[in-house]
C-alpha cells in the first residue's frame, strides 16, 4: 500500500501546485491559509527586513 504525503491545494501562477504540507485540518500551508494571511504577511515582511540588514553587515 502505497501513502502520499499530503500537500497544499494552491495552484501557483503556470499551473503549477504548491508543494508544501498543508496545516493540520485545512487544504492550504501556512503561507496559502486565508486563515493566517496577516501572520504570513509579517513574516514575510521580517524576512525581507533580515536579509537586508544581513547584506549590509557583510559590505560593511
Amino acid at each position: 500500500m502505497v501513502v502520499r504525503a499530503r500537500t497544499c491545494s494552491f495552484i501557483r501562477e503556470g499551473g503549477r501546485p504548491c508543494r508544501a504540507t498543508p496545516l493540520r485540518d485545512e487544504d492550504f500551508c501556512f503561507w496559502h491559509s486565508p486563515n493566517h494571511q496577516e501572520e504570513a504577511a509579517e513574516g514575510r515582511r521580517l524576512g525581507g527586513l533580515r536579509r537586508r540588514k544581513e547584506r549590509a553587515l557583510a559590505g560593511a
